[in-house]
Order: C-alpha cells, then structure tokens, then sequence
C-alpha cells in the first residue's frame, strides 16, 4: 500500500528543496563601476608644451578696398600679386562729371565771395560814417547792410561747403592704397559700372603677419607664463618659424570652450607666409621663479564648496583614489582662479564633474590637456 502525502506536506517539501537550491547557489559578485574624471597636473607645462595647436596665418594689416561712389571703373591699376606702396592709385572712376561738379562749385564760391566782400564793405563804410555824421545814415539802413553782409557771408560759406563735397567726390573717383602691401585679390575689371561699397581689390601687408590658433580651457591658464613660440606651416613643414605670444583672448568660445590665442611672426627670409597657410604652433613655457611665485592658476571650474562661503575645496587624485583638498583662494584670474595653499607642483587635479564626486571613490584619470589616460 502506497503512502500518500497530503497535498499540504507537498507544497511544503517544493518550497523547502527551492530555498535550499537557493541558499546553495553563490550570489554573483557586483562590479565596481571605475569613473573617469577629467585632471590636469598642477603647475605642469609639459601639457602645454608636449603638443601641438592647429591654426591659420593671417595677416595683421589687410583690406577689402571699395569706390565711396558709383560710376563706371576706366582702369584698374594693379593684378594679383603686385607689389604696391602706400599711396599708389590702384583703380579709377571716369572723374568727368566729378570734375564738372568741382568748376561750377568754384564758379559759385567765386561769385558768393564777391558778393559777401561787397556787402562787408559797404556794411563797414555806413558804420564808418555813422559815427562821423550820425545824422546822415539812419539806423534802418544800418540794420539792412548788416542783414545783407550776414546773408552773403552765410551763402558763401554755403558755397564753399559745396565745394568741399564735390572735391570728395572727386577725390573718391581713385581708389589708393592706405598701406604698403600686395595685392591678392581684384574683384572686377576695367570698364565696368561700379556701385558704392563694391568689392574692388583687396590688399594685405605680407611683411606683417600672424597666427591665429586656440587653447582649450585646461591650459589656458599656463598661456601667461610661454616665453617662447614657433610656427611650422604645413607647406615648409621643415621652417621653423619664430613667434611671440601677441594677444590672449579673455572670453571662450561658447561652443567649444576654448580660447583664441594669436602669435606675431617675426619676419623670415625663409619663405613668404601668405594668409590661410595653415599650420601647427608649438609653445614652451616657465614657471616663475620662487620669489615671483604666488600660487597655482587653477580652473574655476576645479573648485567647490561645502556651503560656507570662506571654505573653498579641490579633489585631487592620490593613488587613483579621490581626496578632498582645502585650498586658499587669492583671487579670480582672468581665465579661472589663483590659489595659493592646499596643492603641490605635480598633482592630478580633478576639473569637471567635481559635484558629482565623494572622499575615496576610486577613478581613472582621463587627461584634460591631451584627452588621452
């Protein structure tokens, strides 16, 4: 005779044997999950100095040259690539009518000057002889040669106001060069009617030129201290050419968060640099010495606080682990903050995410000046 369990002593026995399989399996181990954060070292130049920045020359004096006035171009003086001095006329207007506007308005200061001297004169003797024999000029006659002299006067300086803007016109009729320089550009040719402001001939100084590249916002801070530059052009890839630092924009691009930065390139027999040739700057820098020295220019965006106005903190990374560093704030820089306590030339400090971060976490440190671990 078989033995039956009841149907309660059944589903007791399957919940047994399910926790029993479930105690006896090993619960799987959870992944530590390693964050990267973004550092750069304090105080190291080899983040600014080991690369290299793509840019463009340009040069410092150019410009697109137009006629003030319309009319119909008879000649263009110059062709790409013509040397040219200041002053040099480098394209004409047909300056007929100009030069019709300027006799007539001769003609008219001629004749409103005769009649003001006229009228001066005659105002000047009637006084002259009211003072002699009162009697014989009455006041009216007085106030009427005064008004006669006033009216001519106005109607001659009227006149030669007018003349003034026909010789402009005139003067506008040639386009001359406002520097020295080379031409690199000719827009129309000769014959043409030609509007205002139309594009001509656009020239540049070739003896002045500069390079234009930018900084992303973890190294600009070390701009300030580059005692040296050069530029290599991608077409003389063998020229190195010598620079220096010219202007450090002080606001960053919205977009990509970096900063222009614009070198003078000292003249060179070398080669011609020419605008547009693109190239690579390559800068070296120095800390000041230890009397000069007054802190570390950090990013602004490397500080916190913990909700006290006078404590300041930073992280930093010690044996890939974050640390909570207080730090004395001197004053803002014109690209982020100046610290003078609290970090060592050589630390990995942390410049994004500093929020989001808590004392220990462990991470991985991810190169703000090279975008590389």
């Amino acid at each position: 005779m078989k033995n039956i369990l009841p149907a309660n002593s059944a589903q007791l026995l399957v919940v047994c044997l399910i926790t029993l399989l479930i105690a006896c399996t090993e619960a799987p181990k959870k992944e530590t999950v390693i964050k990267k954060v973004k550092a750069v070292k304090v105080g190291e130049l080899s983040g600014i100095e080991q690369r290299s920045f793509p840019g463009k020359a340009q040069a410092i004096e150019e410009a697109i040259l137009s006629f003030r006035i319309s009319g119909q171009m008879i000649a263009r003086n110059v062709n790409n690539g013509d040397i040219i001095e200041m002053g040099d006329v480098l394209a004409s207007l047909d300056d007929t009518d100009f030069k019709n506007s300027v006799a007539i308005a001769e003609g008219v200061v001629a004749e409103t000057e005769a009649a003001y001297l006229d009228a001066s004169r005659n105002y000047q003797r009637l006084l002259d002889i009211k003072k002699t024999d009162p009697e014989i000029i009455s006041q009216v006659m007085i106030d009427n040669a005064q008004a006669h002299d006033s009216i001519t006067r106005a109607a001659n300086a009227s006149a030669k106001a007018a003349l003034k803007l026909a010789e402009d016109r005139l003067s506008y009729s040639h386009i001359k060069a406002p520097f020295s320089g080379e031409v690199v550009a000719t827009y129309v040719e000769a014959h043409e009617t030609i509007i205002a402001k139309q594009k001509i001939v656009k020239i540049i100084n070739s003896d002045a030129m500069e390079f234009t590249f930018d900084v992303p916002e973890s190294l600009i801070s070390y701009a300030n201290q580059v005692i040296d530059a050069v530029v290599i052009l991608d077409i003389q890839p063998d020229v190195s050419l010598p620079a220096k630092i010219k202007e450090i924009s002080r606001e960053a691009s919205q977009s990509t968060r970096t900063y222009p930065v614009t070198l003078f390139i000292e003249n060179t027999e070398a080669f011609k640099v020419l605008p547009g040739m693109a190239g690579k700057a390559y800068l070296k820098a120095s800390l000041p010495g230890n009397k000069e020295f007054s802190g570390f220019d950090i990013p602004a965006s490397a500080l916190f606080s913990d909700g006290e106005l006078t404590n300041s903190f930073v992280w930093v990374v010690v044996d890939n682990k974050v640390v909570k560093r207080a730090v004395e704030v001197l004053r803002p820089t014109d690209y982020g903050i100046k610290v003078s306590e609290g970090l060592e030339q050589g630390e990995w400090l942390i410049v994004a995410g500093v929020h989001s971060l808590v004392e220990g976490q462990q991470v991985r440190i991810l190169d703000a000046t090279s975008g590389k671990e």
